[in-house]
């Protein structure tokens, strides 16, 4: 009889780590003055680490600086023309304060949140990879407007988010 009630639990924890140790993507904006802006797909949980690109000094994407997901206060993006382009949803988005000497100019590059993540910088992309040593790569590109952020599983994009700059970009990086 004690089983019956012990197997839910189980399933109950097993349920809450597993998803604990998924790896979330966005998009992040530096603006050169000490502020972050966040965009992400899903609403960030408690008690995850945010790892993300910052700017070198010829303004390339290296990995990472990290902040964790308390710092971060939602914020309402009724001014930011941001999109979710796999699921249509709007996607969320949150500020944070940072250091002034992590950008000392305006940057957008990209973020992967999580738990138990151990995160690194290759060819300007950012890879995550976690305990179960599953690794997920995320990178961003510049269309004709805009910043891109898209994730593949195999041939199905698992996330795509696009954050518009509000002004014509000079050499797009997109393909």
């Amino acid at each position: 009889m004690g089983i019956k009630f012990l197997l839910p639990s189980i399933l109950l924890l097993v349920a809450a780590y597993a998803s604990g140790s998924e790896v979330q993507h966005g998009i992040i904006k530096l603006d050169g003055a000490g502020h972050a802006m966040l965009v992400v797909a899903d609403p960030l949980a408690a008690g995850q680490t945010v790892y993300f690109q910052y700017p070198d000094v010829k303004q390339q994407p290296v990995c990472c600086k990290r902040l964790m997901t308390g710092e971060f206060t939602k914020v309402d993006g009724a001014n930011a023309l941001v999109t979710n382009e796999v699921t249509g949803n709007p996607p969320v988005i949150y500020s944070a304060r940072i250091p002034k000497l992590w950008a000392d100019m305006p940057f957008v590059g990209a973020a992967t949140i999580g738990r138990g993540l151990h995160a690194m910088g290759v060819k300007g992309q950012l890879v995550a990879k976690t305990r179960q040593g599953q690794t997920s790569r995320i990178g961003s590109c510049t269309s004709q407007e805009g910043v891109h952020l898209i994730d593949r599983k195999g041939s199905t994009e698992a996330t795509h988010l696009y954050l518009g700059l509000g002004y014509d970009v000079e050499h797009p990086s997109c393909r």
